[in-house]
């Protein structure tokens, strides 16, 4: 199964952030266990590197955090098309929006988030951690 994470799941765990980082971590264990295909978003890299960085005060650090990242995870390039579909279908959050459309494109069986209220009028489904875990405990 294929699906895309936000940044925001991954920035859950990377920087521990109470209450979210422990079902983040256990998605992202799925990936690395191979047991789901977890994907980013080309700009989800360049998000997660400004804001480790900004965390960690350090270059080094959120450059090897990002390595780790780029060994575990597939990336999905955002293409014109789908910023154009995002902006053809007015979004409430593009940047989302364009997520969406990412999502769609590549076939991403869903999205995983803590922001769901943005997904809502999407093509793709979007989950918590938290229900992606309990959905791969019932299938």
């Amino acid at each position: 199964m294929k699906i895309l994470i936000d940044t925001c799941v991954v920035l859950d765990v990377l920087q521990k952030r109470e209450p979210f980082w422990e079902s983040a971590y256990e998605v992202l264990s799925l990936v690395v266990k191979q047991k789901v295909q977890g994907r980013i978003a080309a700009k989800s890299v360049t998000d997660i590197y400004y804001h480790m960085r900004k965390a960690v005060q350090s270059r080094e650090t959120a450059s090897a955090q990002l390595y780790d990242l780029l060994d575990i995870f597939l990336i999905e390039d955002t293409l014109a098309e789908d910023c154009r579909n995002a902006l053809a279908k007015g979004y409430r959050d593009f940047e989302d929006g364009v997520l969406a459309e990412t999502a769609k494109r590549t076939k991403a069986a869903c999205i995983v988030t803590r922001n769901l209220k943005d997904f809502e009028d999407t093509d793709v489904q979007a989950v918590t951690p938290a229900d992606f875990l309990r959905l791969m405990k019932n299938a």
